[in-house]
């Protein structure tokens, strides 16, 4: 991410000297284009900023409180693991058959 001194306003892309009081990532001039722009960003809010240290690498932390099984980020797998298939004859196992 760009550093605080090269962040643009998202709405007319001067520099910028407020973000986002939710996310923390969205830069904005002034509190009115933070205003006018929030019908457009708050589909994209995230309740989380990415981090990065040493020892923990990258990581998210959450920036408001979040609620008890919220879901904050959904993607889709890039590996799938194998299906559960008998060792013996192997036929694929289906949870009916567990039952």
């Amino acid at each position: 991410m760009a550093g605080e001194e090269d962040a643009l306003c998202a709405v007319c892309g001067v520099g910028a000297t407020h973000r986002c009081g939710r996310c923390h990532m969205t830069p904005y001039c002034s509190r009115e284009h933070q205003r006018q722009h929030w019908q457009q960003h708050k589909a994209l809010c995230a309740p989380y900023t990415v981090k990065e240290n040493a020892v923990l690498g990258r990581h998210l932390v959450a920036c408001r409180d979040l609620e008890a099984g919220q879901i904050i980020l959904k993607d889709t797998p890039l590996v799938l693991g194998p299906r559960q298939v008998c060792c013996l004859c192997l036929h694929l196992i289906s949870l009916e058959n567990l039952i």
